[in-house]
């Protein structure tokens, strides 16, 4: 009786080391397995991490053979005299035009850059249609980053309440040249205001490629070869 109860003591401490080490046996394995998970995991994800830098684009550079000059119905009176003075722009006038069409994700600048159709120099002429304000220059600034020159030309009209608007304009462009070493101030209020002959009756706009569209597009010539 007590050989077969010592037997069936050893039988069961066997069973019980055997069991241990079993346990042990999957814990190293469990450890092991989830060792390897977590490696796979992250090479997965710096695999996609490098996946997405991969696949970020840097925005086009800007063209050193041309000149952008961007404008409303006043750069529509001045684009055959413009064209004329700087062979190689790239003329986008447009009636109405504001300021604010410049801007965002979809606005003009990023459609233009993304076509290739922003050259080293750009002339902005836009105003009379609505208010700039320095954010709004600033958001352009950034858009054209890399540019050599960016002229603002300023807003010639009517010097009245209705027209008010055009002055703090000129203040926020004339401004930029305090934040940006690039920014050329192109001064048509101040050269066109002594030539009120220049100007149809609402003072704004000018017979196309007449005496007041040549001075203009002179002006924004002189200023984009300095």
């Amino acid at each position: 009786m007590i050989c077969l109860v010592m037997e069936e003591w050893n039988l069961l401490g066997q069973v019980l080391r055997e069991g241990r080490e079993m346990g042990m046996i999957r814990s190293r394995v469990g450890l092991t397995l989830s060792a390897v998970a977590v490696s796979v995991l992250l090479a997965s994800g710096a695999g996609a991490a490098t996946s997405r830098s991969a696949h970020v684009v840097a925005p086009p550079a800007l063209r050193p053979d041309i000149v952008t000059a961007i404008g409303d119905s006043v750069m529509i009176d001045i684009a055959p005299a413009l064209k004329r003075r700087i062979p190689n722009a790239l003329i986008f006038s447009q009636t109405s035009q504001q300021f604010s069409s410049l801007l965002g994700p979809s606005g003009l600048l990023a459609q233009l850059r993304a076509h290739r159709q922003l050259g080293q120099v750009v002339i902005i002429a836009l105003g009379t249609n609505g208010t700039i304000t320095n954010p709004m220059v600033n958001e352009a600034m950034n858009r054209l980053a890399g540019a050599r020159k960016v002229i603002l030309a300023t807003n010639h009209g009517p010097k009245t309440a209705r027209y008010a608007y055009m002055i703090n304009n000129n203040r926020s462009m004339k401004s930029a040249t305090l934040r940006f070493k690039n920014v050329v101030i192109a001064d048509w209020d101040k050269y066109s205001t002594p030539y009120p002959g220049w100007f149809y009756s609402d003072g704004i706009h000018m017979v196309i490629d007449g005496a007041g569209a040549r001075a203009y597009a002179g002006l924004l010539a002189v200023a984009a070869a300095r």
